[in-house]
């Protein structure tokens, strides 16, 4: 195991003997050149991954390889000034002069994809204070490009005080501090990338109130979809375009007094559990127009059929001991980040130390073993490559305090700070539950449910929880009856609460432990229109590979690999002094 001195960033070679606890050896540092060489005075954590010597006083920390940290390009300062041309566009578009000096707005001659030359543009600049960050070119025939290599950040985003207008390009943003609202900032690639919302964390926690003011069609009620959860519905209301597609359209035809007060007097998001048709009619109008929102793929043809992915729903996995519900629900999880880029928050302290949950992970995600025990483990080039993968799209929660209302917390931080889509609970049993004095269990239970259930629809999520099938009574049989869903350990309340039940099973575990067949048994489904129809469908599982098949998907092994620089320290607490101005890793 090669470890790294804290001070001096020496990297050295240890040997352990344990995996978990507290484990005394030799000093990789000072033990050589001591008088009592045999003496163990280092000290390492394992499950800190850290470690400290109490005779040289040198603290360490496990060696990993870390990505290249990205460097942003920066634009250089260009005109300032709008040709006649562009200045005549804008008034054509109900801006005046005024509004795009206030905003910075320039043109230039610039270079087009689109066209394969150099065509007049309108340069919109994005700012940071008084520091160019980004500039987005606008060319003829609705031609867009953005610096390249350049930083994502909001147009404007110097307005943003305690309270904001966020809008989806930026003639719109422009519009509406035309109408007199300044504090209104654009998404820098209209619906396509919300990766940037990331770094807004922050800004968004301290924010009070945020109006969202996006285009009216599908791509702008996915962007307002994702604004809300990350900012949270008690404090974003909506604008109202009526019969305009966005805040331009509407400045054009009814004028910038009329369009102030489009905007004061959006609509507030319902928060204190009372909904009228008119708080919702402009997603029910929508739904009507272009159809409910269904299930999304599993990227496994049979499955799709029973059961998809469906968010502000709570899915409950069952079925016996060690036979595979974690395993099959990860590699569902790798196939939906692989494919859909979805990321996930994960409690599973079965599953505990962390890196043996992110090793599961990657050993699925290349379809090869991370134990050199084996000789079909991967090599260190596509360990490292899936470590960024992974690093990338799950997020392990960690702590001492396994209260559900704890690690809700955790989830809900991960949802607005990563963008995360699915969450799971693994297992039931190793939560921290807190019944009420006298309370059944069943009631406990239909509590709980109701609990993960608000949590699925408030931020728009997919919640899976794994619940341990009781163990039926085999004297006299030769093999385990089938999972039921009522079967459950705690009651058959985890069936009545849950939207979609899905059992796992290995049929032929109790006759013939090589058989690899999994059965997946869908035994319930709440909305089967939009999700699928319960039924039956087998898998086969590759323990080489850590994966299960159809017959029709394979995972893909990842193809580029990433540069790596030097070993960075880990960010996590240690039991000695942290440098707080030492980066995290990834």
């Amino acid at each position: 195991m090669k470890i790294v001195c804290k001070d001096t960033r020496e990297t050295f070679v240890i040997e352990t003997n344990r995996t978990s606890g507290i484990e005394k050896l030799l000093c990789p540092k000072c033990s050589e050149s001591r008088k009592k060489k045999s003496e163990k005075c280092f000290n390492w954590n394992h499950s800190l991954e850290v470690g400290k010597c109490h005779n040289c006083e040198n603290a360490f920390y496990l060696f990993k390889e870390m990505k290249e940290q990205k460097i942003y390009q920066r634009p250089k300062e260009n005109n300032t000034e709008c040709s006649d041309k562009v200045m005549q566009y804008f008034e054509t578009r109900g801006i005046s002069q005024f509004t795009l000096r206030q905003l910075r707005v320039s043109s230039g001659f610039d270079y087009m994809p689109q066209f394969e030359k150099e065509v007049e543009t309108i340069h919109f600049n994005f700012y940071r204070k008084e520091e160019l960050i980004n500039v987005k070119y606008r060319g003829p025939k609705k031609s867009f490009k953005l610096f390249k290599d350049a930083e994502l950040l909001f147009y404007n985003e110097n307005s943003i005080t305690n309270e904001c207008i966020i809008v989806e390009g930026e003639i719109d943003c422009i519009s509406v501090v035309e109408s007199g609202h300044l504090n209104c900032v654009s998404v820098p690639n209209g619906a396509k990338n919300f990766d940037f919302l990331d770094n807004y964390y922050d800004t968004f926690e301290k924010l009070e109130r945020v109006i969202i003011a996006v285009d009216n069609d599908e791509k702008g009620l996915e962007l307002k979809d994702e604004l809300i959860r990350r900012i949270g519905s008690e404090k974003c209301s909506i604008v109202d375009f009526k019969d305009c597609k966005d805040a331009n359209e509407y400045l054009i035809k009814y004028g910038k007094v009329v369009l102030h007060e489009c905007i004061n007097n959006s609509i507030d998001l319902p928060v204190d559990g009372i909904v009228t048709v008119e708080n919702t009619w402009e997603e029910m109008i929508y739904t009507f127009r272009n159809g409910k929102r269904h299930g999304t793929t599993t990227h496994f043809s049979l499955l799709n059929t029973h059961w998809k992915w469906r968010m502000s729903e709570v899915n409950l996995w069952t079925g016996y001991a060690n036979d595979g519900k974690t395993c099959f629900f990860h590699q569902l999880c790798v196939l939906k980040a692989k494919n859909d880029n979805w990321k996930f928050a994960i409690f599973s302290p079965e599953n505990y130390p962390i890196s043996e949950l992110y090793d599961e992970l990657i050993h699925c995600y290349v379809g090869k073993t991370t134990d050199k025990y084996y000789n079909t483990h991967m090599t260190e080039e596509e360990y490292e490559q899936a470590s960024i993968f992974i690093n990338e799209h799950f997020y392990a929660i960690n702590t001492e305090d396994f209260n559900l209302e704890t690690i809700l917390s955790k989830m809900k931080y991960l949802i607005k700070k990563r963008g995360v889509k699915g969450c799971l609970i693994d297992p039931y049993n190793q939560i921290a539950h807190q019944l009420n004095i006298g309370e059944r269990e069943d009631l406990y239970i239909s509590r709980f449910m109701t609990i993960l259930k608000r949590f699925a629809v408030d931020n728009d999520i997919s919640m899976n929880l794994i619940a341990h099938q009781v163990t039926p009574d085999i004297t006299g049989r030769t093999e385990y009856p089938k999972p039921n869903m009522y079967k459950i350990k705690g009651g058959g309340t985890f069936t009545d609460k849950a939207d979609n039940v899905i059992m796992v099973w290995r049929p032929n575990r109790q006759t013939d432990i090589t058989n690899k067949t999994v059965r997946i048994i869908v035994g319930k489904v709440k909305k089967q229109r939009l999700v699928g129809i319960p039924g039956e469908c087998d898998f086969m599982y590759d323990f080489i590979k850590n994966q299960y098949t159809d017959g029709s998907e394979i995972i893909p092994e990842p193809k580029v690999l990433i540069n790596y620089s030097e070993p960075m320290q880990e960010n996590i607490n240690f039991e000695f002094e942290k440098d707080e101005n030492q980066e995290a890793p990834f």
